[in-house]
């Protein structure tokens, strides 16, 4: 599989209350990657939202690769470290959700559906 052509998904949980999920999905650079919250506890839990991060770019260097929306404080930066083919740690700083050198859960998506994980 080529990573860094393929769709990848990255799950964690903002600093928030009440306590919010999150889902990246960062796509290839010529399209836009998106955030979705959703609210995990209280009368509003289940409530959910999507928003544009905008077109991520992305570098490699080794076997670190870097996803980025701009080079300002606050945009949205994502690192992965991996062994071989396999994501050895992902981290994700997000200033909108209060994500600083968060850690997340991610997966590179194939068309078929199948997946890559790491952490």
């Amino acid at each position: 599989m080529n990573l860094l052509a393929a769709t990848l998904i990255c799950t964690g949980i903002a600093p928030t209350t009440p306590v919010t999920n999150v889902e990246f999905e960062i796509k290839r650079s010529e399209k836009p990657s998106t955030i979705r919250y959703e609210i995990a506890e209280g009368s509003l839990s289940g409530t959910a939202y999507i928003q544009s991060i905008g077109y991520m770019e992305r570098t490699q260097v080794g076997s670190t690769i870097t996803y980025f929306s701009g080079n300002s404080p606050n945009s949205t930066k994502l690192v992965l470290k991996l062994m071989g083919n396999h994501i050895h740690e992902s981290r994700i700083s997000h200033h909108i959700s209060g994500m600083k050198d968060a850690f997340v859960d991610c997966y590179f998506e194939e068309d078929s559906g199948a997946h890559s994980e790491g952490h």
